[in-house]
């Protein structure tokens, strides 16, 4: 009844919150709302309310109507000529979102986002969300000043990096062909990080109490699998934990993370019929999880 009262903003805010909640709203109600946004993407969508909306999508596994898509396309599209850090970071979530959602961001988008990394620096945010989109977009190759940004980046700071950031900004490295090479001492020290206090994914040193062990996260697998590409073979305990926490959370990780870590897991004989109780609906999830349109 109020809908013609509200902006971009509030929009993609009350898609949010039904999103948090887990709620499912009718599909009727969600048409209304995308009704409602798209006629105000181009007016008033900026790089941070848009990644609102979709990441609100996303949560909901639906595509927003074309129209919306597309409109974000278009802000992608003007917002590299804004300069700064702050917004090149905005635009790079934007860019994700689109990915997430099984869109297609054309390759010469990602090239200026590679373009803008290269001139202003990474940060913590743009590192992750960067290479994430540039590995599982399908149509993007690095180019060499990209990679020595990136690996430069990373080895100056994993140390500062979250866990599952760490696993993923690895991950997606190594899905670009990006090696750090066998002297590459964050490499090492992921490999060894089964002997000492810490997991294998919280290797990297937050300011948290000495010998404290810290969350497991579910990016492991991702890790994993990076470090066996990367040419470091992921010892038989950082292995066992591993397979210890997706029986119990793979209800809780994304198909991509479900999908590596039973790779990793496979290749070292470590799954079998004993393990079907979680295994078939942990790959029913992964296989089965589609973002679906609501046309």
């Amino acid at each position: 009844q109020r809908g013609e009262g509200l902006n971009l903003r509030n929009i993609a805010n009350v898609l949010w919150s039904f999103a948090e909640l887990q709620y499912y709203p009718p599909a009727d109600f969600l048409r209304l709302l995308d009704e409602s946004a798209a006629p105000l993407v181009g007016g008033q969508g900026t790089p941070l309310v848009l990644t609102t909306y979709l990441r609100a999508c996303h949560k909901l596994a639906r595509r927003p109507a074309p129209a919306i898509l597309e409109g974000a396309l278009a802000v992608v599209s003007t917002s590299f000529f804004s300069r700064g850090q702050a917004q090149l970071r905005q635009t790079c979530r934007l860019i994700k979102s689109l990915i997430m959602l099984n869109y297609e961001v054309p390759a010469d988008c990602l090239g200026s986002l590679e373009k803008g990394l290269c001139d202003v620096g990474f940060d913590e945010v743009t590192l992750h969300d960067a290479l994430w989109s540039f590995g599982t977009s399908g149509n993007f190759q690095a180019t060499p000043a990209l990679k020595r940004e990136a690996v430069a980046y990373f080895e100056g700071h994993a140390e500062a990096l979250r866990p599952g950031t760490l696993c993923r900004v690895l991950w997606s490295m190594t899905l670009l062909g990006i090696r750090l090479g066998p002297e590459s001492e964050v490499l090492a020290r992921l490999a060894n990080a089964s002997n000492s206090k810490e997991k294998a994914a919280s290797s990297s040193n937050s300011g948290e109490g000495e010998g404290r062990e810290r969350k497991a996260t579910h990016s492991i697998g991702l890790l994993l699998w990076a470090l066996k590409e990367q040419g470091f073979a992921p010892s038989d305990e950082d292995l066992r934990r591993c397979k210890e926490h997706a029986s119990r959370n793979w209800a809780a990780m994304t198909p991509t993370e479900i999908l590596y870590t039973i790779d990793i897991l496979s290749s070292s004989d470590l799954v079998g019929p004993e393990d079907a109780a979680w295994l078939q609906p942990a790959l029913h999830r992964a296989r089965t999880f589609v973002i679906s349109s609501d046309g």
